[in-house]
């Protein structure tokens, strides 16, 4: 007897582990085919629904075998059945479980299927729905929230979406051999699918066996460690690229500084990070508001804004920037000698707080979030920032040959720092004389072979 066998249907089974293949055959061989293969007869084919496996080893070893027909209205309740079957009879680990329940949530969305006979395998009636009562429907079936059916589906679009890059990977992935799939590939798949390719030959060049109780001694990787270092090489390779631009370019023309008011000089260009020290004291509060304003015309879509502040008026500082600007984090720059008291508080702070902000999501460089100063520098301005201190800073966030822009240059210490770190750098300056004064600076500067 012969049996079509349709790829649409075979694609959807797992493949079994060569040890199982192994104890299946030597059960056939030994006990024969024990249970019927389901069959779909249509337009004279009969076509394999189920038993792949033990119709292959028969064929192989000419054993006997029985038939049980099935009839389907179509494909795709032939596979809505296969899923079903799966779910009720393997043993599946958690990717592929997963991966079937959202298959199943996609589909059954998709058509807004109703309940047939052979949805009834695992005792469940369903009804016609859609995405929130079919969450809903697998979700007792499976008895898990709807929650955990929707990140399964998912998961479920982002191993296709993989699929279509490269299908072992993939495979992989269904065979339990990366650690933390289910939870991340979806945000990477959404956020960065630029690295899919990357990521793929990642997955496929490791060595991995899926840990478990008996076997420890090959833990299988995590996905988001395979990212990182994905990460780490593309950061490489700008480095590397950035470099070699800034090289062709002379130092004179790494730095300008415009004098100016900060509120309405015009730009030509957009800026990588906006690092700066605005002035503390209250009547200078209504400059952050100007400043996250003018931010979004200065910004790369994927570039950050970095502000010091004072500690008096953190809450009205944040309120007004948050208007114009998302908030991403706050750091911490210990700043060197005694505490600085603060009467108003009662507090002795050894610390300034750093807000970054952002125009869309960062992803550039990890970045620590506390820093510190050398020393206390203020030969130049009363408020000047440290060389050191600031250093720091552009050190944790830039690549050397991006680009700073310094609304409050003052004496031109963000650029001093700046220029060290092999960065192009603009300031701007509301007094022409501290504008002169950071304009000289610059012009010494050497690049700070520490940096590299």
């Amino acid at each position: 007897m012969i049996l079509k066998i349709l790829p649409e249907i075979e694609e959807n089974l797992f493949p079994l582990q060569p040890e199982e293949l192994k104890l299946l055959e030597e059960s056939i061989l030994s006990e024969g085919v024990r249970d019927a293969l389901i069959v779909w007869p249509k337009d004279g084919d009969l076509i394999l629904v189920d038993g792949h496996n033990r119709y292959r080893i028969a064929k192989q070893h000419d054993i006997p075998f029985e038939i049980k027909e099935k009839h389907f209205n179509d494909l795709d309740e032939v596979l809505e059945w296969v899923d079903f079957n799966q779910l009720g009879r393997r043993n599946l680990i958690d990717e592929q479980r997963d991966y079937v329940w959202g298959r199943l949530y996609e589909r059954r969305k998709k058509r807004n299927f109703k309940g047939n006979q052979y949805t009834k395998v695992l005792g469940v009636n369903l009804t016609p729905s859609g995405s929130h009562a079919t969450a809903k429907e697998i979700a007792e079936q499976a008895g898990v929230s709807e929650k955990t059916i929707r990140r399964a589906a998912d998961f479920t679009v982002a191993i296709d979406k993989l699929k279509e890059v490269d299908s072992e990977a993939a495979g992989k992935i269904l065979e339990g051999q990366v650690v933390g799939a289910i939870m991340h590939l979806p945000k990477i798949v959404k956020k960065n699918p630029e690295i899919l390719p990357k990521l793929s030959e990642k997955i496929k060049q490791a060595s991995v066996t899926r840990m478990s109780k008996k076997n420890k001694q090959t833990p299988a990787p995590r996905i988001l460690d395979i990212v990182k270092d994905i990460r780490k090489e593309e950061l490489k390779e700008q480095r590397e690229k950035l470099l070699q631009t800034v090289e062709t370019i002379p130092k004179s023309n790494r730095y300008e500084i415009l004098t100016g008011d900060m509120s309405v000089i015009q730009l030509d260009k957009k800026f990588d990070f906006i690092i700066t020290d605005p002035p503390y004291p209250k009547e200078y509060l209504p400059l952050y508001e100007v400043l996250a304003k003018r931010s979004q015309e200065w910004l790369k879509d994927d570039g950050l804004l970095i502000v010091m502040c004072g500690q008096s008026y953190l809450d009205q500082i944040l309120q007004m920037m948050t208007k114009h600007i998302n908030y991403y984090w706050t750091c911490a720059y210990l700043t060197p000698g005694q505490p600085t008291p603060l009467k108003q508080r009662q507090v002795n702070t050894s610390w300034k707080p750093i807000f970054v902000f952002g125009k869309e999501s960062y992803s550039g460089k990890i970045f620590g979030d506390v820093f510190k100063s050398d020393a206390e520098d203020k030969t130049l301005h009363e408020w000047q920032q440290s060389v050191s201190g600031m250093l720091s800073i552009i050190k944790q966030f830039c690549l050397p040959g991006q680009s700073i822009l310094d609304p409050f240059c003052g004496t031109g210490t963000t650029g001093v720092a700046a220029l060290m770190h092999e960065c192009m750098f603009a300031g701007i300056e509301i007094d022409s004389n501290t504008a002169d004064i950071a304009r000289k600076r610059l012009a010494t500067v050497e690049y700070d072979k520490t940096t590299e």
